[in-house]
């Protein structure tokens, strides 16, 4: 595998990883290791994705041979606390926390990402909390801000949710996640030009992102530039060809568009990549137009 091919896997991974697909996540950093065993990013993904899925033993293993590899590290420490907290071993969880806070060079780092697991495990408030404490140590790291944004978004206090990452991208400009996270934030509430300018800037910052991309071509849907959201929809499953959810949009705008046959298409591919979309479909108001087609109707039983 060339270089390039593994940090683009590497890239899917983590964004993958940060969405709680820990199963796709895992494939890929699977994938990495193959062709570079040692892969520190990798190996740490890995770890993390086996620890979401309950294979605590492998995800121990992993982890273990991280630090063996690449030296102490604040974050492995924190998912090895997890591991523990969960199995209930409060002992080894209480120690590996203190072990990441004596190798933490910035004493905020730790409760990030323990923030971050908990974010993972859909504990929003003790996350919420953690999120709290990295930024009362560290009030000025823009990531710490975009996160807590994301634990107010879910709990759904928008608001300050858009507070927190207009602080983000103050704090950074170059903030690809909080643009990001802002601009979800306004497809939600129904403010389209604001979420395709954000969704902009996010794709110019990391080109690689393609649930960025996705979700521009959504926006720009919803405004009804097709031509350019059918652009993004495409630049996002060159970059993850395995993105069902890319599928499934692009399968919505040539159904907005009457094209029956490319929408059919499109949307079978969604469907065996991520088989819960049928069930979706079936009440999408973006498929009313397919609902009397014969190759629509097959594809629905």
């Amino acid at each position: 595998m060339k270089d390039n091919d593994i940090d683009r896997k590497l890239d899917i991974a983590l964004i993958l990883m940060s969405k709680s697909r820990f199963d796709r996540g895992l494939s890929y950093a699977e994938f990495v290791l193959d062709a570079d065993p040692n892969n520190k990013t990798a190996l740490e993904v890995s770890g993390f994705c086996k620890a979401m899925l309950a294979e605590y033993e492998s995800a121990v293993g992993v982890l273990n041979r991280r630090l063996r590899l690449h030296g102490p590290d604040a974050k492995t420490y924190i998912y090895l606390s997890l591991i523990y907290s969960r199995l209930g071993d409060t002992s080894r969880a209480s120690a590996y926390f203190r072990m990441a806070s004596e190798n933490a060079p910035d004493m905020s780092i730790p409760w990030y990402f323990m923030g971050r697991a908990y974010s993972a495990d859909g504990d929003i408030e003790l996350a919420r909390d953690c999120f709290e404490k990295a930024i009362s140590i560290d009030p000025k790291n823009g990531n710490y801000w975009s996160s807590l944004g994301v634990m107010y978004k879910e709990a759904g206090d928008n608001e300050t949710a858009e507070r927190c990452y207009k602080r983000a991208i103050k704090l950074s400009s170059e903030n690809a996640m909080a643009y990001y996270n802002l601009g979800n934030l306004y497809i939600d509430i129904g403010e389209y030009e604001k979420a395709e300018d954000n969704m902009r800037i996010v794709v110019g910052i990391a080109p690689g992102r393609y649930d960025a991309w996705n979700n521009l071509g959504t926006v720009l849907m919803l405004q009804r530039k097709f031509d350019e959201a059918k652009m993004a929809f495409i630049r996002a499953l060159k970059i993850y060809p395995e993105y069902g959810h890319g599928y499934y949009n692009l399968a919505c705008l040539w159904s907005r568009l009457r094209n029956a046959k490319r929408a059919v298409a499109a949307l079978g591919i969604a469907i065996k990549l991520e088989p819960h979309r049928k069930a979706l479909a079936l009440r999408d108001q973006d498929f009313d137009n397919l609902r009397r087609d014969e190759l629509f109707i097959e594809l629905m039983k």
